[in-house]
């Protein structure tokens, strides 16, 4: 038999029954701790053991009866774990709240679905517009900076090559205003 800080009723594989406990007052409603640490002993007492401080511990009256279980504590690990699901709960909750006040905006402005069709619609021909716009215009531009180059490789006289320098850099300044707005019309098109 086990001798666990002055219990002698308790053993590694069973309880002792009740009857065969020393009669006294001092047992009358106390509990008692039993857990297993890391190497798989068990521990048994009035407090949880020191060695137990990552295991779960079974509280249990003197009957024998399971009163409660304390879960081990969460690791580290487990802990960000959570944290992460969490995060990535509030993250979808945000981006569903989001999209359900879009519907809400929407539904608020139009008819019906119909409408919201023939608007998205509407804003796709405008978006195509405004990108065949722009492709013209750069295709125009890029054309009049070949020529700026081409005259600006074959003047002798300075000043003239420097104004060529300041419309080759305006030029080339426009192409890449028609190209970025392309772009951001092109992705919300996406």
């Amino acid at each position: 038999m086990r001798h666990k800080r002055g219990f002698s009723w308790i053993s590694d594989n069973y309880i002792i029954p009740r009857a065969y406990w020393p009669a006294c007052s001092c047992c009358a409603a106390q509990t008692f701790m039993k857990c297993q640490d890391a190497e798989g002993n068990w521990h048994y007492g009035d407090t949880a053991a020191r060695e137990c401080a990552k295991s779960r511990i079974t509280e249990i009256d003197q009957e024998g009866n399971k009163v409660q279980e304390i879960e081990a504590p969460v690791s580290k690990e487990e802990l960000a774990a959570r944290k992460a699901a969490e995060e990535k709960a509030r993250v979808e909750q945000e981006a569903a709240d989001k999209l359900q006040g879009e519907l809400e905006r929407l539904r608020a402005i139009y008819d019906d679905e119909d409408a919201i069709i023939r608007a998205r619609d509407e804003r796709l021909a405008h978006i195509d517009r405004t990108v065949a716009i722009n492709d013209a215009l750069i295709k125009q531009s890029q054309g009049a900076l070949a020529k700026l180059k081409q005259r600006a490789a074959s003047q002798p006289n300075k000043l003239q090559a420097e104004k060529l320098a300041t419309q080759i850099a305006d030029t080339e300044t426009q192409i890449a205003e028609y190209t970025a707005a392309n772009d951001a019309e092109r992705a919300q098109r996406a």
